[in-house]
């Protein structure tokens, strides 16, 4: 088969303009008449993942346009896992809390969010279709690489 890319979004709920991305990219790999579009279509296979975090998304939508983490409820007061800190790889090391309260809380647990598991449990019946992923968010003019 052909090289796989896996592409997400909104795996931070405020970052709204990184589904509409995933959605633009979909939206060219099956319309585009451009002969280079056309060539990654076909040459490559896509798995497009364009919300992560939907209870997220209509949260910040309707309720705190800021909101970056899930709804999960963590005690009387504190809501919301981040998810982009919840995967067990490197889970709770440089830029995660363990505040529940605080925006970068990575979770109870590694992989303790649902979301989450979703993710892995996707990617790990499809490891060996998926050759590359990329994660959209939209802070900063950023290519970040893992480690």
């Amino acid at each position: 088969g052909n090289p796989g890319i896996f592409l997400e979004s909104n795996i931070h709920a405020r970052e709204w303009i990184t589904s509409a991305t995933a959605t633009w990219i979909l939206n060219q790999l099956l319309t585009s008449t451009d002969p280079a579009v056309q060539d990654l279509a076909d040459n490559y296979d896509w798995y497009i993942l364009p919300v992560v975090n939907p209870d997220g998304l209509a949260y910040s939508k309707d309720i705190n346009r800021m909101w970056r983490k899930n709804r999960t409820k963590h005690n009387v007061l504190c809501y919301g896992t981040d998810m982009n800190r919840n995967f067990p790889g490197h889970w709770m090391e440089g830029g995660a809390s363990t505040n529940p309260c605080s925006d970068v809380y990575a979770g109870p647990t590694a992989g303790s969010e649902v979301e989450t598991q979703n993710v892995m449990n996707y990617l790990i019946q499809n490891k060996d279709k998926i050759d590359f992923y990329l994660s959209f968010h939209s802070y900063g003019q950023y290519m970040l690489f893992p480690f």
